[in-house]
């Protein structure tokens, strides 16, 4: 390698090491809507530590750099000023670190839409989506499915099956017909026992 070809493609690896767009995290605190995340892969520039075979099959000397802990990072979850769903999250949770094009203190805390920073594609200015990155055993392609912990909500096409105590806070309205362990509540009889006396159980 030349050194004209050396100094550039030192340049452009410096250059590439600042700058950022998405990397695996995992979390390692969790503060209500904010985590602290930790790249998964730490960095690696030309160095003088170790050999690896690059995409063209090029042979290089490297080094690794380690990566900082982005800290009170912005869950990404669906939030309106009027809806929300909310996905709690873990220590140890895995997820993309999504790296913002612009400085996004003043915004992530609140303080105005005025830009006062030259910073572009800095790790620190990143956003969590959480997921997991391994296979759903259970996965299904004909329902939507919420899930946490032992509870759960599956929309089918149709339907609606809920796996969980259900408590509902307010009125609850029934076109239909409503079976409760097996015997219907519009059809459903009793037995007279005496006049006077309590009926019997439903039937």
């Amino acid at each position: 390698m030349s050194g004209l070809t050396e100094l550039l493609a030192n340049f452009e690896n410096t250059f590439k090491s600042n700058f950022h767009t998405c990397i695996p995290c995992k979390i390692e605190a969790v503060k209500d809507d904010r985590v602290d995340v930790r790249p998964v892969y730490q960095g690696v520039k030309i160095g003088n530590k170790r050999q690896i075979q690059i995409e063209t099959g090029e042979e290089v000397i490297v080094e690794d750099y380690q990566l900082p802990l982005i800290i009170n990072c912005p869950l990404v979850m669906l939030v309106s000023s009027v809806a929300r769903i909310t996905i709690p999250c873990e220590i140890g949770d895995s997820g993309l670190l999504i790296i913002s094009e612009r400085d996004i203190n003043n915004w992530r805390d609140a303080k105005g839409d005025v830009l006062d920073s030259l910073r572009k594609f800095n790790i620190n200015d990143g956003f969590f989506l959480p997921f997991i990155n391994q296979k759903i055993t259970d996965y299904s392609n004909s329902s939507i499915q919420i899930q946490y912990k032992s509870s759960k909500i599956e929309l089918k096409d149709g339907d609606i099956e809920i796996g969980g105590n259900l408590k509902i806070d307010g009125d609850l309205e029934v076109s239909g017909d409503v079976t409760i362990g097996g015997i219907s509540f519009l059809n459903h009889t009793h037995n007279v026992i005496a006049v006077g006396s309590p009926t019997g159980t439903p039937q």
